[in-house]
């Protein structure tokens, strides 16, 4: 029997893991809200279809998976905010850190 060995596949951490069905949850939760429209709708580019969340503070800078922190948004919507985060910015889709004295 000509067996390969079976690539290993590495899993998710635990606190990465925890974060997924958090996120998968609050998009159940907002689709039987009724909530299935893109909120950013930024001209020229939204497709007006909920494809997940915006985090308007990122989590790298500090923002969290909270209710208050996210916004339903479609791909093309949330790629534009991360191509363009001055102009995101001064539209209110981007919270960026306090500077620390």
């Amino acid at each position: 029997m000509n067996s390969k060995p079976r690539k290993r596949i590495r899993p998710f951490s635990t606190k990465r893991a925890r974060r997924m069905r958090a996120l998968a949850a609050k998009r159940r939760i907002a689709m039987c809200a009724g909530i299935t429209r893109c909120h950013i709708k930024w001209e020229g580019v939204c497709v007006g279809t909920f494809d997940g969340w915006h985090h308007l503070r990122k989590l790298s800078h500090g923002g969290t998976d909270d209710a208050t922190n996210l916004v339903p948004a479609c791909n093309p919507c949330n790629d534009k905010i991360e191509d363009e985060p001055t102009e995101a910015e001064r539209r209110g889709w981007v919270i960026r850190e306090e500077a620390t004295p």
